[in-house]
Formats: structure tokens, C-alpha cells, sequence
């Protein structure tokens, strides 16, 4: 697979591991759009966001850095904020988790977590056209190999 893919399977597999006071389970994919209909239940989506970057350490290893988005969305009244308070409290709790925590990858190697932004709290739009609460961390990984 991808090193990109097998850095957003591995982001999965650790979340979906992780308890949180809100459960859910995240899935991978590439387009996180769901009928709304749907969102009234929690959605936590992990999406490759780039083509990972790579620099030669020397002749034989190789850097890469990559960025992985982790989106949670639900429908919520805006108004309310006793239904917005905790997706923000998750988020919070999601960013918490994962800081300073490297996943291992199918090869033996390990993705080393190098940081993560939260540069809005939700989407604006999204709560006022959708009342739909969406916020997004990226996340920065590297690896060597």
C-alpha cells in the first residue's frame, strides 16, 4: 500500500482503539460527504490529505512527511450549545490523544507524530447552512526508511 494510506489505516485502527466518552467508530476514505439525513449520527473520518514530501538522508534512507486530516462532523442545533460543547470537547480530547503518539506500520517501520493543527474549531458555513458541526485536525507524520 501507500505510505500515505498505511498511515491513515494505522491513524484508524488507533482511534477506533481509544476510548473516548463519545464513541464512534472512524473509517478512511477520501470524501467526507454524507447524506444529511445521516448526520445526526457522529461521523469520524480519517482522509489522506497530501502526496508526502521526501528528502534523501544519505544513500540508502529516505524521509517522508506526510499529512493525515481527521474530520468529525454531526448535525447539532447551534443554538445549543449543551450539543456543540462536547464535538468540541471530543476534537480536544482526539488532539490530546494522539500528541507525541507515533503508529506502527505494516513494514516494521513507524509513522513519528510531528504535530498537529486545529486552526478552526468548526466550519462557519457548515453550522450555519447545515446546522452541521464540522472540524478538522491535521496531523503530520514522518517517517524514515
Amino acid at each position: 500500500m501507500a505510505l500515505v494510506i498505511d498511515i491513515a489505516d494505522a491513524l484508524v485502527a488507533d482511534l477506533n482503539a481509544a476510548a473516548f466518552d463519545r464513541p464512534f467508530k472512524a473509517v478512511r476514505g477520501y470524501v467526507p460527504t454524507y447524506d444529511l439525513q445521516d448526520m445526526r449520527n457522529l461521523h469520524v473520518t480519517v482522509v489522506p490529505k497530501a502526496v508526502p514530501t521526501d528528502e534523501a538522508l544519505d544513500r540508502e534512507r529516505w524521509r517522508w512527511e506526510v499529512e493525515i486530516d481527521v474530520g468529525v462532523q454531526q448535525k447539532v442545533n447551534p443554538a445549543k450549545p449543551a450539543e456543540v460543547d462536547p464535538l468540541v470537547d471530543l476534537v480536544q480530547a482526539m488532539k490530546d490523544h494522539l500528541r507525541d503518539r507515533d503508529l506502527a506500520l505494516p513494514d516494521g517501520s513507524v509513522a513519528e507524530w510531528g504535530g498537529t493543527e486545529w486552526p478552526t474549531l468548526w466550519l462557519p458555513d457548515h453550522m450555519r447552512e447545515y446546522r452541521q458541526f464540522t472540524s478538522v485536525l491535521t496531523l503530520t507524520y514522518e517517517v524514515v526508511r
